[in-house]
C-alpha cells in the first residue's frame, strides 16, 4: 500500500512474515508494477475513482481518474479487484 502525505506519496507498507512493515522515500516513489497491477495498488491505497472504491469498501484518500479507465480497462480492472 502507498502511504500518502496530501496528495504526495511518502512511502509504501507492505506485510513480510506477517509483520507489517513501512519504508519512507527519501525522494520519490516510483510505481511500476504493471498496466493491472499499478492500478490495482493505487486503489488499494484509496486513490482513485470514489465510487469504485466505495464498491470495493476501500477507504477514499484521494480522487483521481485513473489512466486504464480513459482505454476501456475499468471493466477488467474492476473484475480482478472483486
Amino acid at each position: 500500500m502507498l502511504l500518502l502525505l496530501g496528495k504526495q506519496a511518502v512511502g509504501i507498507q507492505y506485510v513480510h512474515k506477517g509483520n507489517i512493515k513501512t519504508v519512507r522515500a527519501r525522494r520519490e516513489v516510483i510505481l511500476s508494477a504493471g498496466a493491472i497491477g499499478s492500478p490495482q495498488i493505487l486503489m488499494l491505497s484509496g486513490v482513485g475513482p470514489a465510487e469504485h472504491l466505495d464498491d470495493l469498501g476501500v477507504q477514499y484518500l484521494l480522487q483521481l481518474l485513473l489512466l486504464n479507465e480513459k482505454y476501456g480497462c475499468s471493466s477488467l480492472c474492476q473484475n480482478i479487484f472483486r
